[in-house]
Parts: C-alpha cells; sequence; structure tokens
C-alpha cells in the first residue's frame, strides 16, 4: 500500500488521470524550451539591432544628402553672383571702350560679339578643385594656338593657393549666351508687330521647316498668326490665322481655355498654341525667345544680334543666303566669321549682310520683308546665365535671364535710386 501511494505522488495528472513518466523526463523537457525560448530571444535582439543599424545608415545617407543639396543650392547661387559680376564687368569695359574719350589703342565700338569679355565666361572650366588639375595641365600658347586660359589664371595660382583650392572639393561651370540672338515673339503683345511676323514667316518658310510643317498639314503663314493672337489685346482673330474666331480652337479642349492676351511668361508657353504640338516644340524653340517682356517703362531694342545669330536662323531670314550661288559661299564666310571672332560694325550691317548673305533687298518673294537689314544689330542687352553646381552626389542647376542697364536708363525709377544697378534679373528658375 505504501508502495502504491509513493508511486502515485509520482505521476503526473493528465485531464484528471493519474499518468505515469520516467524518471528525469521532465527536466530534459524543460531544458528543451529554455533552449527555444534562447534562440527565439537571440533572434529577436538580432532583427532589433539589424534594423536600428538599417536606419541609422538611412539617416546618416539622408542627412548628408541634405547636407550636399543644400550647399550645391547655395553653390549655384553663389556661381550666378560671380556670372553676374564678370558680365558687369564686361558691360562697364565695353562702355568705357566705346567713349570718345578713350584711347585709339583700346577704342572699340559698342558691340557683343565671340570677342566679348562676357563671351569668355564659357571657356573657364569649372571652378573647384578641378580647375587647379585644370590650370596645373594647361601651357602657354603658342602664336598659331587659342589661348587656354584666357583669364590667365596660371599667374595667380601659387603653391599655397592651389593646396587651399584644393581643399574645395565642390565645383560649378558657368554659361551665358545672348537671347538677342533670337526672334522675340512677346513683341507681338502690343501693336501690329508686322516685322516680328515677317520674321516668324520667314523662319517658318525656310525649305525644310515649311516641308516639316506641311507634313503636320499646317501652314506657315498661318502658324505666325496664330502665335500673335494668341497674346495680341486684339479681339478678333487675323484672317490669316484659319480661324473665325480667336478662342474657338481653345474652347473645345479639355480642359477648354482662352487666348492669353498677354506676353508669354516662357517659350513653353508656346504649346497652348493651337497646332504648337512637341514635335514643332524642338524644332522652333532653341530659335525663340521671351525676353526681355514689352512694357511702357523700359526701352530695349528687339533686334538680333548679326554677330551671335546661328548661321540656320540667319540663313532663314536672308533667302538669299539659300541659293545656289551662295550657299557654299554663305557657309564658308560664316565659319570664317566666327573663328576670327570678327564684330559687325554698326554702320555696316547692310553692307555685311550683302558680302556674307548675298543680300540684295530686290526679292520677289511676298513671305520676304522688303527691308530686313532692320532686323539685325551689333549690340545685345539681355543674356541667359545657366550654372549647373555638384556637391557630392546632389546637383543644382540656375537659369537665369539677365537684362543689362545702359547708364541713362530711367525705368523703375532708376534715375532717383542710391544704388543704380548695371542689370535686372528677368527670369530666375532653380532646377
Amino acid at each position: 500500500m505504501k508502495q502504491f501511494l509513493k508511486t502515485l505522488r509520482n505521476m503526473q495528472i493528465s485531464y484528471g488521470f493519474p499518468v505515469a513518466v520516467e524518471r528525469g523526463a521532465v527536466g530534459k523537457k524543460r531544458r528543451g524550451i529554455a533552449l527555444l525560448i534562447a534562440m527565439m530571444t537571440i533572434m529577436l535582439m538580432l532583427g532589433v539591432v539589424s534594423d536600428m543599424i538599417v536606419t541609422s545608415s538611412v539617416n546618416i545617407e539622408l542627412a548628408v544628402a541634405s547636407r550636399d543639396r543644400v550647399k550645391a543650392e547655395y553653390l549655384a547661387k553663389s556661381g550666378f553672383n560671380f556670372a553676374v559680376f564678370l558680365l558687369s564687368m564686361s558691360w562697364g569695359f565695353d562702355l568705357f571702350r566705346a567713349q570718345g574719350t578713350t584711347p585709339e589703342f583700346l577704342k572699340k565700338p559698342l558691340a557683343d560679339d565671340a570677342s566679348s569679355l562676357w563671351n569668355m565666361i564659357n571657356r573657364l572650366p569649372p571652378i573647384g578643385s578641378t580647375l587647379v588639375a585644370f590650370v596645373k595641365t594647361s601651357k602657354p600658347k603658342a602664336d598659331d594656338e587659342e589661348d587656354d586660359d584666357p583669364f590667365k589664371l596660371r599667374s595667380v595660382f601659387s603653391e599655397r593657393v592651389s593646396e587651399q583650392m584644393e581643399l574645395f572639393t565642390d565645383s560649378f561651370s558657368m554659361k551665358v549666351s545672348d537671347e538677342a540672338s533670337k526672334i522675340n515673339v512677346n513683341e507681338c503683345f502690343k501693336g501690329r508687330c508686322t516685322e516680328t511676323l515677317s520674321r516668324l514667316i520667314a523662319f517658318f518658310s525656310c525649305p525644310t521647316e515649311k516641308e516639316f510643317l506641311q507634313s503636320k498639314n499646317i501652314d506657315p503663314l498661318e502658324l505666325a498668326y496664330r502665335v500673335k493672337d494668341f497674346i495680341t489685346e486684339a479681339k478678333g482673330a487675323s484672317p490669316e490665322s484659319g480661324f473665325g474666331e480667336k478662342n474657338a480652337p481653345y474652347e473645345n479642349k479639355t480642359p477648354p481655355y482662352k487666348a492669353k492676351e498677354f506676353p508669354f511668361d516662357t517659350v513653353n508657353e508656346l504649346r497652348l498654341v493651337e497646332g504648337w504640338d512637341d514635335d514643332i516644340h524642338t524644332v522652333f524653340a532653341p530659335y525663340l525667345t521671351v525676353y526681355p517682356y514689352p512694357a511702357a517703362d523700359i526701352q530695349y531694342d528687339p533686334r538680333i544680334n548679326l554677330n551671335t545669330i546661328s548661321p540656320e536662323l540667319l540663313s532663314c531670314l536672308v533667302p538669299e543666303a539659300r541659293s545656289q550661288a551662295c550657299a557654299e559661299s554663305f557657309a564658308i564666310k560664316m565659319a570664317r566669321l566666327k573663328e576670327e571672332k570678327k564684330a559687325v560694325v554698326e554702320n555696316d550691317v547692310k553692307q555685311t549682310l550683302s558680302s556674307l548673305a548675298c543680300y540684295t533687298g530686290t526679292s520677289e518673294d511676298p513671305t520676304v520683308s522688303k527691308n530686313p537689314e532692320k532686323w539685325f544689330d551689333v549690340k545685345s542687352s539681355v543674356f541667359r546665365i545657366e550654372i549647373d553646381a555638384s556637391t557630392g552626389d546632389q546637383e543644382r542647376k540656375i537659369v537665369a535671364v539677365v537684362r543689362r542697364i545702359m547708364p541713362q536708363d530711367k525705368s523703375y525709377n532708376r534715375d532717383k535710386q542710391q544704388v543704380k544697378r548695371s542689370y535686372q534679373i528677368l527670369q530666375w528658375k532653380l532646377i
């Protein structure tokens, strides 16, 4: 009886019934569970630690990217200020050289061309540590070679300056282009814009361009007048546009809209004009501009700079240049003019067009203006500045349009200002 009770005490109860187990089995079972719990705990801790490491790495990368993005932005702004300073400096130098009291060996008519100081900015290498390597590897030019160091940086880069510049790991590059080398479509906002229409018609009627437009069932004359009607304040449509009602083609769009009747803010707004699609924009937009905006208190010259115009646009505006007798000579002379960096003197515009593009002024083509020499000038007032800045993996870009101001300009009450700036920012975009 005692033995039975002893055995009964050693039994486990399962579902109300005594169950005999082998001695030591309970301890073994408990030791297996402890191992499983320990392994699960370790795995959970490893997961938490891994997540903390990944989160920490991502946060560090985000912080570095945010820091570099801010640095690149302010680096781009610094590059813009530097470009504006060089542009203003070149403007002051050009004004000095055009004065009557300037010594003869420095005197030069006021003109903007390939030899202007602002154009030399485009030959500067990226400003930063790479500039040191460029200066160290560049060599003085020979008599028959073009100088690759127009700002004479070799003379100012001592060993100590080089060591300091090499610490500047970031860099920015500058590009300045002449907006006066293009056709300003915003001139049609006021008045009849007869000359602007003539330029657009001549441009759209170039043989290749005309064939391209006709492949899209668009007439060059109609397209030019549609651009004019879209921004002009006149309420009626021009008969040449092909529409009886000015807003008729736009009211059927999704969503519907009306003609702007105000100057274009950017060249991209030309896509709103009826018939002007992405393909047409790709072909024609590089030769068009909207700067400066027409305004009552701002005086500007809408003529195209003959020194900076592209040969393609010039051959469209002066059809004689495309003639069989002149085409080859025109191409050779344009290349030589760019290579020799010669400026066209103001009173020689007509003569230059005659010798360069075989211009006669007697064309019988009704789409050709009788006096296109009035379309051209040798000076510019509006420039596009592009700054590309990079810091680490981050890049920022500034695109701005700047108008140079003549000393006697009184727009915006400039004559009453204590500090008279030599430039005005017309457009600014940070990318």
